[in-house]
Formats: structure tokens, sequence, C-alpha cells
């Protein structure tokens, strides 16, 4: 956007006035041009527009009938003048030299690999995931591979002001759910038993957002995670089933590939402890998804 500031010089028949046109209408960034307009006076049938450059280099002498003129310049520091001649070809009036700057616009970054659908930074991923239990869990249940999981996540570089930090496209927070069950290591005449987790919570994650299709996620969090024992002994049909509520806290690292522009496919690891009934229980799961860029 051309930026200048008011003129000081009160003429006889009118104050100069020279405004930028809004960005867009007017604008056109594309070529550099800007549109630099100022109150027409009565009686005035031509403008001749002088602008000169910091080295005192005329740049642009030009006429116009209306009182607008659009320019053509590189970013830099100005001076524009304005010369009012009315019908007698006579000077009427004559504005001050008046200062102004063109700043470079800030190039927008574009991609032919990596797009938003709708560029509000939103995701929408699903999947599943195999999950592996740690120490003494593992001699007690099986892998668990009934699975599944879903995340809604939010990058703060699309959020209002925050867009123009391109610091900030790096963070975000991601809404994460899931759903698995492990079973456990029967015994032989004795018990058979089986656990199932629905785990809700929020993650914070750190990616490096580049313009192209593989990118890094490093996220953690943690939430709450509803679990149900269900247990029954090997001579009888009937089950007892223990419910409990704990904390769980994750770790996890994934790479994301967009393999069409707004699609991607998400592969990881997160490392997911929970706090239950006291005790730690320890899994690694590892996660594939396909998702949405929103």
């Amino acid at each position: 956007m051309v930026r200048i500031f008011k003129s000081t010089a009160l003429l006889s028949l009118a104050l100069f006035l020279f405004l930028p046109r809004p960005l867009g209408a007017e604008d056109k960034p594309e070529a550099n041009k800007k549109r630099i307009t100022w109150e027409e006076s009565e009686g005035v049938v031509r403008y001749d527009v002088a602008i000169k450059n910091s080295s005192e280099e005329i740049v642009i002498s030009s006429s116009t009938q209306k009182g607008e003129i659009e320019i053509d310049l590189p970013a830099g520091t100005y001076w524009i003048q304005i010369t009012a001649v009315n019908k007698f070809d006579k000077v009427g009036q004559q504005s001050d030299w008046q200062k102004f700057e063109i700043k470079q616009a800030p190039k927008k970054e574009k991609s032919i690999f990596v797009q938003d659908l709708l560029n509000v930074g939103l995701k929408i991923s699903a999947g599943y995931f195999y999950s592996v239990p740690l120490e003494d869990w593992a001699d007690t249940y099986n892998d668990g591979y009934a699975t599944a999981i879903l995340r809604f996540s939010l990058n703060f570089g699309n959020l209002g002001l925050l867009k123009n930090y391109r610091f900030f496209r790096h963070f975000g927070l991601e809404a994460d759910t899931s759903f698995s069950q492990f079973e456990g290591k029967q015994v032989p005449g004795k018990i058979k038993f089986d656990t199932m987790n629905i785990s809700a919570g929020c993650n914070a994650f750190l990616t490096t957002a580049l313009s192209l299709p593989i990118n890094v996620t490093l996220r953690f969090g943690g939430g709450g995670c509803f679990t149900r024992f269900e247990y029954a002994a090997s001579n009888t049909t009937e089950s007892v089933d223990i419910w409990s509520t704990d904390p769980y806290f994750l770790t996890g690292l994934s790479i994301e590939i967009t393999f069409y522009r707004f699609l991607f496919l998400e592969i990881g690891a997160d490392f997911v402890y929970v706090d239950y009934i006291g005790k730690d229980f320890m899994s690694v799961r590892y996660v594939a998804m396909i998702g949405i860029r929103l």
C-alpha cells in the first residue's frame, strides 16, 4: 500500500489530499501498481503530476483530467506535486512536494503441493493404530489391534492477527480421541479377561509447516482415559466389569505426507502413559491416519 501524508499547504481554492485506494479494488500488487487520488477543484480541466525519487530525479511527469493517477514504481521513497490547470491553460493552484512511500509487499508463499481446502487452518484425520503394552503389562496383555483414532487439529498461523506472523504457523492444538481393546493372556482353566479403553484429550503440537509434501509433527498432551476391565472364570459365562477413569499423558512424533493438495497420510508413533488405578500402564501405539486439510 502507498502511504502518503497530508499536504500542509492550504491553497486558495482547495486543500489537496493524497489518499491510497483500498488494496484489492484499485491496487494491483502483481504489477506493483498503485492508484493515488486527490480532491478535485472546480474550474480545473487538467492536472499535471510530477513525481521524483530520493535522488531528485523526475520519474513520472504526466497529465490527467481526473483527480487520480495510476503509478507503477518500485518500492522506495518518493515526492509528488500536483499542478491544477484551468480552462485558460493557466496554473490555478499547485501543491507542495509531498512525501510518500511504496513498501514492498510481502511475497505470499504458494505451494503446488500443500493447500488448504477452505484456508481455515483446521485438519481432520482418522485412522488405526497398533498398540504394544510395555514392561510388566506385556506379560499380562496381548498387543491391541481393535483400535481407532480421530483428531481435530487447529494451526495458530491461520487465526486472526496471528496470520501476519510466520512463527505461529509452526504451532497449534488438537483434540485427540481414541478407542483400543487389549485381550488378556488367559490363564488356562482359571480366568479370562480383557480391557477396553476410550480416551479423550488435547495435544499441543509443533510442526515444520513446510510448503512441501512431507512435514514432521511433534506433539505432547494428555486427558482422561475411561477403562473397562472385564473378567470371568473359565468355568462360567458370567463376567464382572470394573470401570475406572484415569489421567493419561502422551508424546509422539509423526510424518505427514500430502498426496493430493489438501489430502494427506500421517504415520507415526505415540508413547502413552496411563495412571491406571495407581499403576503405571505404558504402551507404544503405531498410528496410520488419513486426513483432510481445511
